[in-house]
């Protein structure tokens, strides 16, 4: 084979390779839908976010994505991960028994981010929520 062609035939074959290579995880990728998402504060107890989510295939991993006035980045909680497919509700939440103390008025967003099998980590919608305290009947001073 002369060598102009070896080399086409080994450009070919790398090409082909690379292509089919990052095919394969996208076939193979589950199929996420996210709902809407509701969240509920309960002064003293903390924070409980709900994501109702339709999976066409299994998944690695769920996280629970919080982010709050003055952090770095998303505080990270590893949700256990439902078996099998189809349509599950998602849990999960800020603990003040566990996670710590929060001031009351503290607005938080939070999305969900489910990691497939196979594939790349996809997010859902975010929602936002202020902890309150509720123990009392605020009212707000204008003028």
């Amino acid at each position: 084979m002369p060598r102009r062609a070896t080399g086409a035939l080994s450009t070919l074959v790398v090409s082909l390779g690379l292509v089919l290579g990052l095919a394969v995880p996208a076939l193979g990728a589950a199929d996420v839908s996210f709902g809407t998402p509701s969240a509920t504060a309960l002064f003293g107890t903390g924070v409980t976010f709900v994501q109702p989510v339709t999976l066409g295939g299994r998944i690695r991993r769920a996280e629970l994505l919080i982010t709050f006035p003055t952090a770095l980045g998303p505080l990270v909680h590893d949700i256990p991960v439902p078996a099998g497919g189809g349509p599950v509700t998602l849990r999960g939440g800020w603990s003040v028994a566990a996670d710590g103390h929060l001031v009351p008025n503290t607005p938080l967003a939070a999305r969900w981010r489910i990691t497939p099998a196979v594939g790349v980590p996809v997010e859902g919608p975010p929602i936002t929520v202020r902890y309150d305290d509720t123990r009392f009947a605020w009212q707000t001073l204008t003028g």
